[in-house]
C-alpha cells in the first residue's frame, strides 16, 4: 500500500466486535482523526469527512468485526456504509475481510455493497509455499536433512537430483494438505522437524489431525464450529447470539473443541488452529456448512 499513489492515509486494525452504530461511529471517528462530537451519527461524520481540505485514505483491517451472522446484527456495517456514502470522494476506503464473513455479507446485502471493487486473495501457490518454508528455515539458521525421506536410490539419478526432487515433492505435499494456507503450511513444516543436534534437524512425515474427532461431533458442536468459521473468530457470547443457542451449550461445545486442539482463544476470541484449518474446511464442506 505504501507504493500506491494514494492520498495520505490512516490505518486501523479492528480487533473487537462492532455490531452497534455507536461503536462503529466511535471507531471510524478515531480512524479518521475526527473530533468526538462529529461521531453523533453517520451523516454528521460523513459530512465532516467530505468537507476536509485534503483527500484521505482510510484502511480498515478485519472489517468483518462490524457484523454478526444473525438477526438484526448488521447495524455496525450499515453505519459504516452510510458514512462512506456521505463522505463522498474525499475519502478512499480500503477494507479487508475474511473470506467466510464476506461471502455472507455479500449474500445478505444481495451484492449491494459500498465498495467499488472487491479483490479476492487466492490461496498461496505451491511455489510461494516452498519459498516461504525455505526463507523461514534459512532465517532460523537450522540445517535441515531430508535423508529420512529418500526411500531408495533411483537408477540413473544422481544423489543431488534425487534430493532436490524429494524437497520439491515434500513441499508440494505440505502445500496440498494445507490448501495453500501459509499458516497451516508452517505448522505442518514445524511438525515435520525432529531435532538432531543443537543447530540441525531431520525432516520426517508430519502427522495429520485425527479426523475421527470431527466425524464424531454432535450437532451443537458442529454448528458452533461452523459459527466460529462464519465469523473467522468469535466470542462464545457472539456464537450463542448468532446461532440462537443457549450460552451454556456454546460454552460446553467450545470447551470440548478447545480440548481437542481444534480451537484456540486470543483475547477471548476463538479461532480454528492452523493445524486443523484445512481438515475443518473439508469437513464443513462435506456437511454443506461452508
Amino acid at each position: 500500500l505504501n507504493r500506491l499513489p494514494l492520498p495520505s492515509g490512516r490505518y486501523m486494525q479492528i480487533d473487537h466486535r462492532l455490531t452497534s452504530s455507536v461503536d462503529m461511529l466511535a471507531l471510524l471517528a478515531e480512524a479518521c482523526g475526527a473530533p468526538r462530537e462529529q461521531a453523533y451519527d453517520a451523516a454528521t461524520l460523513g459530512v465532516w469527512l467530505s468537507s476536509s481540505e485534503e483527500p484521505m485514505t482510510v484502511i480498515l483491517d478485519d472489517l468483518h468485526f462490524g457484523f454478526l451472522r444473525g438477526v438484526d446484527t448488521l447495524d455496525g456495517f450499515q453505519t459504516f456504509s452510510e458514512v462512506v456514502e456521505h463522505a463522498g470522494e474525499k475519502v478512499f476506503w480500503i477494507a479487508s475481510f475474511a473470506a467466510q464473513p464476506f461471502a455472507f455479507l455479500h449474500w445478505v446485502m444481495r451484492g449491494n455493497l459500498v465498495f467499488r471493487r472487491s479483490i479476492r486473495l487466492p490461496s498461496w501457490t505451491e511455489e510461494a509455499i516452498g519459498q516461504l518454508l525455505d526463507k523461514r528455515t534459512t532465517a532460523s539458521g537450522l540445517r535441515v536433512s531430508f535423508n529420512d525421506l529418500i526411500v531408495e536410490s533411483v537408477p540413473g539419478t544422481g544423489a543431488e537430483t534425487q534430493l532436490v526432487s524429494t524437497i520439491r515433492d515434500y513441499n508440494r505435499l505440505i502445500w496440498h494438505m494445507g490448501q495453500g494456507s501459509p499458516r497451516s503450511a508452517l505448522r505442518f513444516w514445524t511438525r515435520s522437524l525432529v531435532p538432531d543436534g543443537s543447530d540441525s534437524a531431520r525432516v520426517i512425515f508430519f502427522t495429520l489431525p485425527e479426523t475421527r474427532i470431527l466425524e464424531n461431533l454432535g450437532e451443537v458442536e458442529r454448528f458452533v464450529l461452523a459459527g466460529i468459521i462464519w465469523h473467522d473468530r468469535a466470542r462464545i457470547e457472539e456464537v450463542a447470539e448468532s446461532l440462537r443457542y443457549p450460552l451454556a451449550w456454546c460454552r460446553d461445545a467450545v470447551t470440548r473443541l478447545s480440548e481437542a486442539g481444534i480451537l484456540a482463544a486470543v483475547d477471548g476470541y476463538f479461532r480454528v488452529t492452523p493445524l486443523w484449518w484445512p481438515e475443518k474446511i473439508r469437513y464443513l464442506r462435506r456437511k454443506h456448512l461452508v
